[in-house]
């Protein structure tokens, strides 16, 4: 069985599918069952959970059509695990979607989009990118 764009190898079965991810098309294990992420409008946020469990969030703050990332944050206990690159390949996923501009006042939030030009740096306006070090 392939796993992830890399077409690396894979779980061998579904149960076991729930113990994989994939970032930035490496394979990682879980020991979670489950990874969720999901928006929080209340609370202006990004969350990603494992199980029921909070394990971090990526705060955003509305300016007109453009997404503002102040703050990733992941509970250390969670750390090294691939979870906020996931956080925020999933924001950047939905604000491209909706058709937003970003601005990655996030340290991690901007080194994420260095990272990963091809997919997500159309998204900071070209005159902005020398200010988020893009």
């Amino acid at each position: 069985m392939k796993f992830c764009k890399a077409g690396l190898p894979g779980p061998t079965s579904l149960h076991e599918l729930s113990q994989y991810f994939c970032v930035e098309n490496e394979l990682w294990y879980s020991a979670y069952m489950s990874i969720s992420v999901v928006l929080n409008q209340e609370l202006s946020r990004y969350e990603i959970y494992t199980e029921s469990e909070l394990a971090g969030f990526a705060e955003f703050r509305m300016r007109g059509n453009t997404i503002v990332f102040p703050h990733t944050e992941i509970d250390p206990k969670f750390g090294g695990k691939g979870l906020g690159s996931a956080l925020i390949e999933y924001a950047l996923d939905d604000a491209a979607m909706k058709k937003l501009l970003v601005a990655p006042y996030c340290p991690f939030v901007s080194k994420y989009i260095g990272k990963n030009p091809d997919k997500y740096l159309f998204l900071v306006p070209e005159a902005d990118r020398a200010k988020f070090g893009l």
